[in-house]
């Protein structure tokens, strides 16, 4: 089965803009990674916002299918939640890098509904962080859901060559369980 010309110019695009970011990037060069005109491209996407646009929705999406939690409950919930997400992020590494870096590019429209489909995620991540840590007030569940989807993007960053897939998606998911351990003891008092 072929690969469809708009999967094509996604996959182009989601190489450069994770290369050399979305304002580094134009259209014809969009077209010559993924062996079209640049004008060909105005036949499948408006322009060069609307394919950041379909690459963040594809991001999410991936996210979204990754992490649901399977009918487990409390700890394994979280777990299923942080180890999905870790592999999503190491799989679709690209995506996963633009997602974090690209958001402004995005218009204040695209933005507004982006942020809105977002939060279905971040619900799911709240939820489980509740159910684990009952006595944390929502600031701190917020916080928590901010600090565990920050380290576990960083994977994007890393180098492919640093460990093997799994290897790093176990890493990363203990270090995140660790964290989110360690935010749930009680705050220190400094003393005097």
């Amino acid at each position: 089965m072929s690969v469809s010309r708009d999967r094509k110019i996604l996959e182009a695009a989601a190489k450069l803009f994770h290369e050399r970011g979305f304002a580094g990037v134009s259209v014809d060069e969009i077209g010559v990674r993924a062996g079209v005109t640049g004008p060909a491209i105005y036949r499948h996407f408006k322009g060069k916002e609307e394919i950041l646009t379909s690459l963040f929705d594809e991001a999410l999406d991936g996210l979204l299918d990754a992490t649901v939690p399977d009918g487990d409950v409390g700890r394994a919930r979280l777990r299923s939640i942080v180890a999905g997400h870790a592999e999503y992020v190491v799989r679709a590494s690209e995506l996963a890098s633009i997602w974090q870096t690209e958001s402004s590019a995005l218009s204040p429209a695209s933005r507004r509904r982006f942020l809105r489909r977002t939060r279905s995620y971040f619900e799911r991540w709240r939820t489980a962080l509740e159910d684990v840590y009952p006595e944390r007030s929502d600031d701190e569940i917020a916080a928590a859901v901010h600090c565990a989807v920050t380290l576990i993007g960083s994977l994007a960053q890393w180098p492919a060559n640093l460990k093997g897939i799994d290897d790093r998606v176990a890493l990363v998911t203990e270090m995140t369980l660790a964290a989110l351990d360690a935010a749930a003891l009680p705050a220190a008092t400094p003393s005097a």
